[in-house]
């Protein structure tokens, strides 16, 4: 998951769309029973701005399938989060930088995964939970 700044630069592409498939590993999937049913896929645009900083804007989206953690039943989720940060040059403590002329986005969709990741998987909203029988 690379943007090549250096080579979109010489070519005066300042601005433009990407599409990536991520193969994130399920330990980021912090759910009990859970896992990722399927690659993760990131669309974005880019703009190189002047002074060499870029900024990108995406959309991640992931499904986790695994059990319900009410009933146990199974149970799927999808999940759409966003991106919208400014990578640097420099290291300024904060932002999100990139070296020798190319972006890896992997930290920046790690990090929206695990900040979109649900706390729960239910297979329904209303799920009641485990029913006895008395």
């Amino acid at each position: 998951m690379e943007i090549e700044v250096k080579k979109l630069n010489q070519q005066k592409k300042y601005n433009g769309t990407f599409s990536f498939l991520y193969e994130a590993d399920d330990d980021l999937v912090t759910i009990p029973f859970a896992k990722f049913a399927e690659a993760v896929k990131t669309e974005g645009a880019y703009e190189i701005l002047e002074d060499l900083k870029v900024h990108i804007q995406a959309n991640v989206t992931f499904t986790v399938t695994g059990l319900c953690t009410r009933c146990m039943e199974p149970a799927e989720a999808q999940v759409t989060t966003t991106i919208d940060e400014v990578f640097l040059t420099q290291d300024d403590g904060e932002s999100y930088t990139y070296q020798k002329g190319v972006i890896d986005l992997t930290e920046a969709v790690r990090d929206a995964i695990l900040d979109a990741m649900p706390f729960k998987l239910l297979c329904r909203e209303d799920c009641p939970g485990i029913e006895y029988d008395e």
